[in-house]
């Protein structure tokens, strides 16, 4: 579930679970590629997710700077939150990934974009993802739905009529 946080142990599992649905950096679809292009980012494969599942050590160094003038009473602070692997190195999560699905049982597969997240606090590690508009997707495969069935139709398939609005006869 897009947005949902999931401590590291069920991430993990879901990681593990869904894997094959994790789409390869190569076979990200045209939507896929231009937004992580646009983004700078390169979307991780399913080994890659695997990886960053299986477990994460994070140092998280926090700054804080208290800067006073005196003569006017002005106040400046700052604060910074930076992460570190238990090296010392920053730590390198993917930004994303993107998941190869049908949206519909038995449909095509869509390229859906995925932004990867994490945060750390009180010792532990919280993941999340947020899927990119996936209400484009499924409008997207339902419009291929309706034209194909209309493509039946009118080559003497099934005859099911299709109504784009209210059907005749109720309103």
């Amino acid at each position: 579930c897009s947005k949902q946080p999931m401590p590291q142990q069920a991430f993990a599992e879901f990681i593990e679970a869904n894997a094959f649905d994790i789409g390869n950096p190569a076979e990200a679809g045209t939507t896929t590629a231009t937004w992580a292009e646009r983004g700078g980012v390169r979307p991780a494969g399913p080994s890659e997710m695997m990886g960053v599942s299986k477990g994460l050590s994070v140092r998280v160094e926090e700054t804080i700077q208290n800067h006073t003038r005196l003569e006017s009473g002005e106040i400046r602070m700052e604060w910074s939150t930076e992460h570190k692997g238990h090296d010392g190195q920053a730590i390198k999560v993917p930004a994303a990934f993107h998941l190869l699905i049908p949206i519909l049982h038995g449909g095509a597969r869509y390229s859906i974009p995925a932004r990867l997240r994490y945060r750390a606090a009180s010792g532990k590690v919280t993941w999340f993802y947020e899927l990119h508009k996936p209400e484009f997707f499924l409008r997207d495969a339902v419009r291929e739905v309706v034209e194909r069935v209309g493509a039946a139709r009118d080559a003497g398939g099934c005859g099911l009529p299709i109504y784009m609005g209210t059907p005749p006869g109720n309103g």
